[in-house]
């Protein structure tokens, strides 16, 4: 019976190596500069699969993204509950994001000032995202290149990159999350209207953007009307082999639709 166990154990170890990809971990805090709270995301990303788990503000959650099929899977542990995007649920959520923005244009005139605030990219258009570079800066240990993002004279964002080089991976190594950001350009825009700090996506195909063509944004800071809101900084890199097929949707969650629609209401 052992001699069974153990090849059985084996085999299993042996099939999940062969599948295994060669990839990046990532572990890193975002620092919510309103009140102070600091949740932890570990990332795992390889050329064909994203692996996002994260802790914000007791909401325990992980993300999966199969590259090959385009199907993203988003698991909220502390409901126990689990939706699945494919690419056609990615465009019909295109749509109701399109009647989302039609009608907030609509009553825009008639709005609060600060609720104007908010949805005034999305009555301005696309915004076009110029990255300045501001120089030099060590973060942590790794040599960077800071940026400023910056649209229409105000300031977006503030990141520091981290060459490929300086940091020991390989540019292939991280290609599952840009393909999962331009899915997201390409069939969500105006997911402002219900996310406002997505509105950075909708400027992701724009190829002067260095986040992940020039190398891993280490530290990277988002404003709103001159002030900053939210900071993300990477603790640690180092390369992982994982295979997609080991995380999966918990026995017992339960499945939710998502309706972009109801969420406004």
């Amino acid at each position: 019976m052992l001699k069974k166990i153990s090849i059985a154990i084996l085999f299993s170890l042996t099939t999940s190596l062969m599948f295994a990809a060669e990839g990046v971990k990532l572990i890193a805090s975002t620092k919510d500069l309103s009140d102070g709270s600091v949740s932890l995301s570990t990332l795992y990303i390889n050329s064909n699969s994203l692996v996002v788990k994260t802790n914000m503000k007791g909401t325990e959650a992980s993300i999966l993204f199969d590259a090959n099929k385009e199907v993203l899977t988003y698991i909220d542990h502390t409901r126990k509950q689990y939706s699945v995007v494919d690419k056609a649920t990615m465009k019909e959520l295109g749509k109701q994001l399109e009647q989302i923005v039609l009608m907030i244009k609509a009553f825009y005139d008639n709005m609060p000032e600060e609720q104007k605030k908010k949805f005034k990219p999305l009555i301005e258009g696309n915004r076009n995202i110029a990255y300045n570079k501001l120089g030099n800066e060590t973060i942590s240990k790794w040599p960077t290149v800071k940026y400023e993002a910056v649209s229409s004279g105000e300031k977006l964002m503030v990141t520091n990159i981290a060459s490929f080089t300086q940091l020991d991976v390989k540019k292939s190594e991280m290609q599952a999350l840009p393909k999962l950001l331009d899915l997201i350009a390409t069939h969500l825009s105006g997911l402002e209207a219900v996310v406002p700090s997505a509105s950075i996506f909708a400027q992701w195909k724009g190829n002067d953007n260095p986040m992940f063509n020039e190398g891993i944004p280490v530290k990277t800071t988002l404003y709103s009307e001159g002030n900053a809101t939210e900071e993300t900084t990477i603790n640690s890199i180092e390369s992982a082999s994982f295979n997609l097929a080991d995380f999966k949707v918990p026995a017992g969650y339960k499945e939710q639709k998502i309706d972009l629609n109801q969420s406004m209401k």
